[in-house]
């Protein structure tokens, strides 16, 4: 079985590779859950610096382990429907 730490420091380096400005990453509450067949989630907040270099206000992001896959909020049905049934 993977750590907590394990599964959410895989998360965080995922969503910094996926930023315009990786140090600038400043994560809010972030915590692992385990549903169903899915295992190894990571469900939390980024909030970074945009190409314009100002903060672009906190994102929510779900990390899955197992398929290394990263998911950003873009305001849609799929992603709040994911996010209640991954994140809980």
């Amino acid at each position: 079985m993977v750590s907590d730490s394990a599964v959410i420091s895989r998360a965080f380096s995922a969503v910094r590779a996926s930023l315009k400005d990786p140090s600038s990453a400043d994560f809010g509450l972030t915590k692992r859950y385990s549903v169903a067949e899915v295992k190894n989630v990571a469900c939390g907040t980024v909030n970074a610096k945009n190409s314009f270099g100002g903060y672009a206000g906190a994102k929510r992001f779900i990390y899955t382990h197992e398929s290394s896959s990263l998911v950003f909020d873009d305001g849609s049905p799929d992603f709040s429907d994911l996010w209640t049934s991954l994140c809980r």
